[in-house]
Parts: C-alpha cells; sequence; structure tokens
C-alpha cells in the first residue's frame, strides 16, 4: 500500500491497488497418558500442531524504492536512448503459501513423592518443519521486457512475451513447473528443527524445612535450512545465454537464481575446516536435508594449510551451475509431474486477481493468450 496518497480524502489514509487476504488456519492435539510401571509413576505427553498460511499482500509500494524500478515497469534500452521507453501498470502483489507441521513427545518416569529420597528421569524429542513458498508478481513485467526485446532486436521478437520461472532442482524446494507469468521472484524454502533431549533429578529431604536436589539436562538440536531463491533476471534480454525456455514456450531466468541449499553447505564445509579445499579422494556427504558439516572429510599439511588440491570447491560449485543450464536447455519439463493440491491453491489465489487462471494450461491456449 501506499502509506499516505494525496489523492485520498482522509490524512495518513492508505490505498490497496491488489486485492488482499490472509488465512491463517491450524489444528492442534494434544494427548497424556499417565500410570504405574514398575513401581514408578509413568507419564507420556504429546502433541501435533499443523497450521496452513494462505494469503495475498499489496505491495505496490515498493515502486517507490528507486530509481532501478524501471526495471520491472518500462521498456527503456539504457545502452540506446533512441529506444521507445513506456512504462506499464505498477501494481505488484505477493502471494504467500507456508505449512508449519511440529511433532512433540516427553515421557517422564518418578518415583514416590512421598519419600523422603526422589527420583525423576525423561525423556524429550520435538521435531518441527515449515515450507514457504513466496510469489512475488508484477503486472508491467511482461509488456515491458516484451518491448524492450523487441526494441533491443529490431523486430517483433518480444511479442507474446511471458515469464516463467522455475525453482532450482535442489534439496528444499517444494514446487514444480513454472509459475505464474507475472511471477517476477519467488523463494522456495523448507526450514526445518529437530531436537532430542534427556533429563533427571534426584532430591533429598533433609528436614521439614529444607531439601537439596540435583538436576541436570542434556539436549541437541539440529537446524536445518533449504530451498532456492529464485529470479528472473535473466529474462530482460530474452531466451538466450542467461536464460532457458520453458515446455510451453516462456522465458526462465535460470542463471540468476540463488541455490541457497548448496551455498550454505558450502559454507558450513568451509566453517568446519577453514579451508576451501576438500580432499579429493574423500567423498562429499551425501546426506540429502540435514546438514552434517563436521563430517566433512579434509586433508591437511603438518603446517595446518590445506594440501594443493586441483578439485575446489569454487570448480564444484561452477560445475554444478553449469549442469543447472544444460538442463533447463535441453527443456526438461517438470510440469509433467502435474500440479499438487498446493500449486492448485496457489494458482486459484493469482486467478482472483487476473480473472483467469495464471498460467495457459497447454500450448494451443498459449498461442491464443498470444494472439489477444
Amino acid at each position: 500500500v501506499f502509506i499516505m496518497d494525496p489523492n485520498l480524502a482522509r490524512r495518513h489514509a492508505s490505498a490497496v491497488f491488489a486485492p488482499e487476504l490472509n488465512r491463517d488456519e491450524f489444528g492442534l492435539t494434544a494427548w497424556t497418558l499417565q500410570g504405574l510401571l514398575a513401581g514408578l509413576d509413568a507419564v507420556y505427553a504429546g502433541g501435533r500442531l499443523a497450521r496452513q498460511i494462505d494469503s495475498l499482500v499489496d505491495y505496490t509500494h515498493y515502486n517507490a524504492g528507486g530509481g532501478y524500478i524501471t526495471y520491472y515497469l518500462c521498456s527503456g534500452n539504457v545502452n540506446d536512448a533512441t529506444d521507445p521507453n513506456n512504462c506499464y501498470d505498477p501494481t505488484k502483489h505477493f502471494i504467500d503459501d507456508t505449512s508449519t507441521t511440529r511433532d512433540t513427545h516427553e515421557v517422564r518416569f518418578s518415583t514416590n513423592p512421598a519419600r523422603r529420597w526422589r527420583l525423576l528421569a525423561g525423556a524429550y524429542a520435538n521435531e518441527s518443519e515449515t515450507t514457504h513458498i513466496g510469489d512475488y508478481t508484477d503486472a508491467a513485467v511482461n509488456r515491458a521486457h516484451g518491448e524492450h526485446i523487441s526494441n533491443l532486436n529490431n523486430d517483433n521478437s518480444g511479442d507474446g512475451f511471458m515469464l516463467g520461472n522455475i525453482a532450482l532442482r535442489t534439496p528444499g524446494v517444494n514446487s514444480v513447473g513454472p509459475r505464474g507469468p507475472t511471477v517476477t521472484f519467488f523463494n522456495d524454502f523448507t526450514r526445518g528443527e529437530r531436537e532430542r533431549a534427556f533429563f533427571g533429578e534426584i532430591a533429598l529431604d533433609l528436614n521439614a524445612r529444607w531439601s537439596v536436589s540435583l538436576s541436570a539436562r542434556r539436549y541437541d538440536v539440529t537446524t536445518r535450512l533449504q530451498g532456492a531463491a529464485n529470479l528472473s533476471f535473466g529474462c530482460r534480454y530474452g531466451i538466450g545465454p542467461n536464460s532457458a525456455r520453458t515446455a510451453d514456450g516462456r522465458c526462465d531466468g535460470v542463471d540468476f537464481s540463488n541455490d541457497v541449499s548448496l551455498r550454505l553447505r558450502l559454507l558450513g564445509q568451509y566453517a568446519a575446516s577453514g579451508d576451501e579445499q576438500p580432499h579429493p579422494a574423500s567423498p562429499q556427504p551425501q546426506r540429502r536435508g540435514w546438514l552434517a558439516a563436521r563430517s566433512v572429510p579434509w586433508r591437511r599439511q603438518q603446517s595446518g594449510r590445506a594440501a594443493p588440491c586441483a578439485n575446489t570447491l569454487r570448480q564444484r560449485a561452477g560445475a554444478l551451475r553449469s549442469a543447472l543450464r544444460a538442463a533447463r536447455r535441453e527443456g526438461v519439463d517438470r510440469g509433467r509431474r502435474g500440479a499438487s493440491g498446493r500449486e492448485r491453491r496457489r494458482h486459484d489465489r493469482q486467478g482472483r486477481i487476473h480473472g483467469r487462471h495464471p498460467v495457459p494450461p497447454n500450448r494451443a491456449a498459449l498461442r491464443a493468450a498470444h494472439a489477444r
């Protein structure tokens, strides 16, 4: 929203340029079992949380961010001032699809609380996961980019231009197939946490007024963040060296997307060793999911410096990026797997804004849309 709009009657009024909604649904279940086991009081408690958040948020105020906003709004060519420079609909909105699940379990054993000395011991487990897909849409981007491409090539090659960004194929992403044609950026992440704990206490009554106790707790928490930040920058100049063509003929700006899973894995390996060069003969751990940076093997000389190694992390990262680009250009159609229920919900929300399904269902529909 624009926080202050001089065209509105009331002072400090705001205007919304895209429909908004926020639907937050959750289910919480908890249970407890109590009983005696071998003369000990036994208690087990557990719970499960399932939460789904679906939101539409107007963020047209992003246009006030600076001169760079013309990259999305306008068709001008910074290298040729004679090319036309037309600007289009500035409306923008954000589509949020976030799901969270959390399971907790605790078991506890204790002796008779009426005794002078008492014991208590137990264990606790907690596991949670949050998946998030956030689509940033821009109503102007297709017309602005298409006109820019035609002007740049002095032809009509930009006619019917449409974005079709696809998430990088990396651990942690939750979507398949191209996003809607106005999605300029989108984040696709999975965050997880796993905790295991053991605890105990021994207590002794010294007299009617005083008692002494000793307690201890040991726990281990593992967190993970995986996924990708997917960008459309490679499409400003059309389908070419920095972008790929989707199965339905749209543009996927793959080269500028950010593989967060790979980046964090490389940073974890570096933090564990202090060096950039893993031993080429020691394979990297193939653990999909929970990062295990401490288990990465490294070779060191007695001086503490890493031994010379041609197969550096930079080279591995470059090879992975090249492989991703090659796979995209071969026309891998991730959409053939079919849209999940989650995909359909997101498309329905986009349809409320565009008045139709945001992604043409087939090539014939795409050609018809281009003709219009």
